[in-house]
């Protein structure tokens, strides 16, 4: 497969430089020029790549050879049809030579030239090879036009005469492949190209929503307003761009109380809590991920004391503090997994709900995974929730998330009243789409548990 590339003020003259350089069967993969952003202070040209496979290179080569240089100029004004046709029946007329250039020399042997393999000579017009009239230029036979006897146009090759038929097939499948592989490439540039074009359209298009969001921020005051606020709070600054834009894109009243019910509208919409019906004090299964930060045994406590009974298993150490030796509720410490789910077996046979505490500190993912499917295997009432400390930074949180997402049905927060960055807990959730259980605060156990809710966390950001 040849290919090049060709350049020129028009289509029309790079197109005339293809057709005498690699001839009428030449393809076209690519065709570029300079205008738009690029050319804009550029002279205006054209770019051409084309290819042609090897086999019909040869065959035009082999044509111009023989009719010389003076003649050839006359065929670059020809149509690319009777071009393309020329070159074949100068082709078919080698192939015929050469069989009877072999045939007299016996290479094939048989017979000779008696009899059915008796030689003969016709001379078939151009006008009635092709079916139309040729140009006025070069309207005479093919011979004359080479202005060369049709015996003496080629010298035979009996090598080339002589190449097996599986040799010749592989050589046409490759030129075919090749072609090919030249298409599958032209397609990858476009698709390259269109994808740069689509990033730049996306660049100018965000530049100017950015500044006609900004031109629109400091004429009025509450936008800017109201900005402020949700960055202060944490909440992710690509987010209220994107909303304030999607605000005036609406055509709404862009004054201060449709802006904030929009933005309450839209951060309702985009955290998620469990659903009301959802009830942990069913008997079966609760498993709690914590790491030895979360403040997780503080949690499931309350939510024990809550729902008024439950049992505890951990593979934590007893703490041996004074909430839990009062509280009355029965904690079982083991670590082995098998003996998780013996107990657990046990006390959800007997009609109970246990709440399993685990840290995951040196629990290997997949040993973890193996825990959860045994679990969820041999409980129809299983539920596994990751427990995440409110204080800890928002990178922190998403980490643990997204290591433990295939497992969990949701999170709970604790240490709720003293988080600092209620908009890191709403980015959490609402980049991992996760729906968040509990809120949960330090106080005592008949204190500082609630159902995660909107209408909590929108007081805790909005002030």
């Amino acid at each position: 497969m040849h290919v090049r590339k060709f350049q020129g003020e028009t289509i029309e003259e790079t197109l005339k430089a293809i057709k005498k350089e690699l001839g009428p069967d030449a393809i076209i993969l690519k065709t570029t020029t300079n205008k738009g952003i690029k050319g804009a202070f550029k002279k205006n040209r054209v770019e051409v790549t084309a290819a042609i496979s090897e086999k019909n290179y040869l065959k035009k080569s082999e044509l111009m050879k023989a009719v010389g240089t003076d003649k050839s100029k006359s065929l670059d004004d020809v149509p690319s049809s009777y071009y393309s046709e020329l070159i074949d029946e100068y082709d078919q007329r080698k192939k015929i030579n050469r069989e009877s250039y072999n045939s007299d020399k016996g290479v094939n042997g048989g017979y000779g030239n008696i009899g059915l393999n008796k030689k003969v000579t016709q001379v078939t017009d151009l006008e009635n090879f092709i079916g139309e009239a040729a140009p006025a230029e070069i309207s005479m036979p093919l011979n004359e036009f080479l202005d060369t006897p049709k015996e003496s146009a080629i010298i035979p090759d009996e090598c080339e005469a002589n190449i097996p038929k599986d040799m010749v097939q592989a050589k046409t499948d490759n030129e075919e492949l090749e072609a090919l592989r030249g298409e599958v490439s032209y397609l990858r540039d476009q698709v390259g190209e269109i994808s740069n074009l689509k990033a730049m359209i996306n660049e100018l298009s965000e530049r100017s929503s950015g500044q006609k969001m900004s031109e629109k921020m400091e004429v009025d005051g509450h936008i800017r307003a109201i900005y402020n606020l949700l960055k202060i709070a944490g909440v992710e600054e690509q987010f209220i761009q994107q909303k304030i834009k999607d605000f005036l894109s609406q055509g709404l009243d862009e004054d201060e109380d449709s802006l904030i019910d929009f933005m309450v509208s839209e951060i309702s919409s985009c955290f998620k809590t469990m659903d009301d019906s959802f009830d942990v004090s069913c008997p079966g299964v609760y498993l709690f991920l914590g790491d030895e930060y979360s403040n997780q045994e503080n949690l499931i406590r309350k939510i024990i004391y809550q729902n008024g009974s439950g049992e505890i298993i951990s593979n934590r150490a007893e703490s041996g503090d004074f909430a839990e030796k009062i509280s009355g509720i029965n904690k079982i410490t083991e670590t082995s997994p098998g003996e998780i789910t013996s107990i657990a077996r046990d006390y959800v046979t007997n009609g109970k709900k246990v709440y399993i505490d685990l840290c995951t500190k040196g629990i290997e993912t997949e040993d973890l995974g193996n825990l959860i499917t045994c679990l969820r295997t041999g409980f129809e009432n299983c539920n596994v929730f990751l427990t995440l400390n409110s204080t800890s930074s928002e990178k922190i949180n998403q980490s643990l998330v997204k290591r433990y997402k295939e497992f969990i049905d949701g999170v709970s927060y604790t240490r709720t009243d003293h988080c600092l960055d209620w908009g890191g807990v709403f980015n959490n959730v609402y980049h991992e789409d996760v729906p968040v259980l509990y809120f949960s605060g330090d106080k005592n156990l008949s204190q500082g548990l609630e159902r995660a809710n909107t209408n909590t966390l929108l007081n805790k950001i909005l002030g």
